[in-house]
């Protein structure tokens, strides 16, 4: 699977959530009396906003599990009917050598033999590329809901922030640092959400995983490729020779 085609992106709803809120431009200095209306109403009409975008957040994670789960089940299916493939492949082969004019028994024997051996060699490697992929799976779901959780974490430490910051300037409001007070709030509360998306985006833990996939995959294609030449040559020696 190629990890970066289908990687949805866990930040946008955080980036949004960020992006709605008011910043008052440097100069605008306004009576005491309209900022405390202006608070009062930002306070009610900003906490809807977050958590309205807060829900939506958690169902856009569940949205992108689906979609994970979807594209394995099409990669399963591409699998199983390459393997099938194969293995008509493979026997329309075997059947071809065996019907050789003026065969010996021992050569019958080594053909019988050259066929078990490669269908034995090839359920190995299936079941150690089945066994990569499972591991890659999981560990890959397991990571993604640890990077859910850890922004479902910051955006609602976020969200708490932003209230927090809007009540209190409502309440303080006829202070004359009050408006001072909410933005250096706010930008605090956008930094603390942003370096941990900052963290998040890197994708390091997920190139691991399929790092450890691919390896995996590749060294049991190696053995079987492997086993497949000797028995061929195996099989090469025991049959006449053109």
């Amino acid at each position: 699977m190629k990890t970066t085609s289908r990687k949805i992106t866990l930040f946008s709803l955080a980036a949004l959530m960020t992006a709605s809120l008011p910043v008052l431009p440097a100069g605008a200095v306004p009576s005491a009396d309209a900022f405390c209306t202006r608070a009062q109403t930002l306070m009610t009409s900003r906490e809807a906003t977050l958590t309205a975008q807060l829900e939506t957040m958690q169902t856009n994670f569940q949205d992108r599990l689906s979609r994970l789960a979807s594209a394995q089940q099409t990669t399963d299916g591409s699998v199983e009917a390459a393997r099938t493939t194969a293995k008509e492949q493979f026997e329309a082969k075997v059947a071809e050598l065996l019907a050789i004019e003026n065969l010996t028994e021992e050569q019958k024997q080594a053909i019988e033999t050259f066929k078990t051996s490669v269908q034995a060699a090839e359920t190995t490697r299936a079941a150690a590329v089945d066994a990569a992929r499972e591991t890659y799976r999981t560990d890959l779901q397991t990571t993604i809901e640890e990077q859910q959780a850890t922004l479902t974490q910051a955006a609602t430490i976020y969200q708490d922030a932003i209230k927090t910051a809007f009540t209190t300037a409502s309440a303080n409001c006829a202070n004359g640092t009050a408006m001072a007070n909410l933005q250096t709030a706010i930008v605090a509360a956008r930094k603390a959400l942003s370096d941990t998306r900052a963290g998040l985006q890197t994708g390091d833990d997920i190139k691991a995983l399929a790092e450890t996939r691919r390896s995996a995959v590749a060294a049991a294609n190696t053995t079987f490729r492997d086993a497949v030449k000797q028995y061929s040559q195996d099989l090469a020696a025991a049959l006449p020779q053109n």
